[in-house]
């Protein structure tokens, strides 16, 4: 027990309610050099299921290049689970069928308009 005012000391005080503590490699242990306070959104950006991409230098999960390039996450994720490029995911647009639908247009899966965003 006497280990743990060194280790809060080190990770300092919780910046908000929203924050928790979280390992930066999810595979590592509860340690100060590999510990930081997270919200649950970064926190879900840092599992081992995320996919990482890279474009352009700059590195970041696949959801967020999909807000970035302001198209539905969900036909992006299926495309280059299905072996897309994932920058040709992220940049094919998808086809209107309708004031609710899109259609992915190579592997002609429908998805649901959120907001009527594409």
């Amino acid at each position: 027990m006497e280990k743990f005012p060194a280790f809060l000391e080190h990770v300092g005080s919780r910046p908000s309610p929203d924050h928790q503590i979280e390992r930066i490699n999810v595979n590592g242990n509860y340690e100060p050099d590999n510990v930081r306070w997270a919200t649950r959104s970064d926190q879900m950006r840092n599992t081992r299921r995320t996919i990482h991409v890279t474009i352009d230098g700059k590195t970041r999960c696949l959801k967020d290049w999909a807000k970035i390039y302001r198209i539905r996450y969900g036909p992006v994720l299926y495309r280059v689970l299905t072996g897309w490029k994932p920058l040709d995911a992220l940049t094919t647009p998808l086809k209107k069928i309708g004031p609710t639908q899109v259609r992915c247009p190579c592997c002609k899966s429908v998805f649901q308009l959120a907001n009527n965003r594409v």
